[in-house]
């Protein structure tokens, strides 16, 4: 199968100039550019086989033969306005009934309610991506960055991760038709990554992953869910029940859940969790980013060896001043 990659303006070619060449491979590539946008645009020469197309809104229709059936597009974009919103819903209605869609989106106080239910009418998923890092879980702190470069590396750990469900083989495998199956007329899907290491390796993984907007947004509003563990050769199958009965233990009852497991060499004594959940009702206000910049405004200022056993869900947390 083949898995094509739609950049849309100058956040989809970063994110496309930072993908790692081990996956390119897999890929058809384009990034599709609106011309209104093209001043002070820099293209990597050095990275092959991306086709570019410059265009603008009323002139789309004329590039709708790249938007031919494939097994799975995965677009790139931010809106920042309604024109980037028009461009970017046309080349959506372009894909959608031909194709099945995973649109990764930058989180945005411009994206209303209403305008977020017509995106999700046009894809057959929807990752909201911000700028936020994930929990750094470090003895006496949590490390937060809020930068371009951590949104694009959550961008490229979202796309590498979806990379290795559908071509990688382990020893329990998850393939494209269980991610069609996970994603399949869900509206909203949500994207978690952790590693640890160690003696405790199996709970701090866990506490990595299930931080708290992880958990509120992810796994319990979850309705399917797949949950790739990845291990060095030493991890033992009772190890793997602990972990999967302790995800299990996190998410709705009702939620589905694909267990899948990869032995590498190069992790020894290393657990990843790599989650991608979905669901199919938009747990939104009017605008989904109130609920994110209310968690913002708290943090918990230090840990204790007591908080790192304890799910991130359930600790206290103290208002920073």
């Amino acid at each position: 199968m083949k898995s094509r990659i739609i950049g849309i303006n100058k956040l989809g070619i970063n994110v496309i100039h930072s993908l790692p060449t081990d996956i390119l491979g897999n890929l058809d590539i384009y990034h599709v550019q609106d011309q209104k946008k093209l001043s002070g645009l820099i293209f990597d020469q050095n990275v092959p086989n991306i086709r570019k197309i410059i265009t603008s809104t009323k002139d789309l229709d004329q590039i709708n033969y790249i938007f031919d059936s494939l097994d799975l597009y995965i677009v790139i974009c931010e809106v920042e306005s309604f024109y980037d919103y028009d461009f970017v819903i046309k080349i959506l209605n372009s894909i959608k009934n031909k194709s099945e869609v995973i649109l990764l989106i930058k989180k945005s106080n411009f994206l209303t309610y209403d305008l977020i239910k017509q995106i999700i009418k046009n894809t057959t998923t929807t990752m909201f991506v911000n700028e936020q890092s994930h929990s750094s879980h470090v003895f006496s702190a949590i490390k937060r960055s809020e930068n371009r470069s951590i949104l694009i590396k959550n961008f490229i750990n979202s796309i590498v991760s979806i990379n290795r469900i559908i071509y990688e083989t382990g020893d329990i495998n998850i393939d494209f038709a269980d991610l069609i199956s996970v994603i399949k007329d869900s509206k909203i899907s949500w994207f978690g990554k952790s590693r640890s290491n160690g003696e405790n390796k199996l709970t701090e993984v866990i506490n990595k992953l299930l931080d708290l907007q992880f958990y509120q947004e992810g796994v319990f509003n979850a309705t399917s869910m797949i949950v790739q563990i990845v291990s060095g050769n030493e991890i033992k199958m009772s190890e793997v029940k602990e972990l999967s009965n302790k995800i299990k233990s996190f998410a709705s009852g009702k939620c589905s859940i694909f267990f899948g497991l990869k032995r590498k060499n190069l992790l020894h004594d290393e657990i990843e969790l790599i989650v991608i959940a979905s669901g199919n009702k938009i747990h939104l206000n009017n605008n989904f980013m109130d609920s994110i910049a209310y968690q913002n405004n708290y943090e918990k200022k230090s840990l204790s060896l007591d908080d790192l056993n304890t799910p991130p869900f359930m600790r206290k947390r103290e208002k920073i001043t």
